[in-house]
């Protein structure tokens, strides 16, 4: 890993189209957090 990621951009996406999101966390150690609540957005 190259360092902490604090935003990420996704771009490119087909259109019309429904996106789900959810993101997860690594700490030092390797291990992985829960899955945030998933959000989504509609592209028209």
């Amino acid at each position: 890993m190259t360092g902490p990621v604090t935003s990420y951009r996704v771009s490119n996406l087909p259109v019309p189209q429904t996106y789900f999101f959810a993101l997860s966390a690594y700490d030092n150690a390797g291990n992985e957090s829960v899955l945030s609540a998933e959000i989504s957005n509609s592209l028209y």
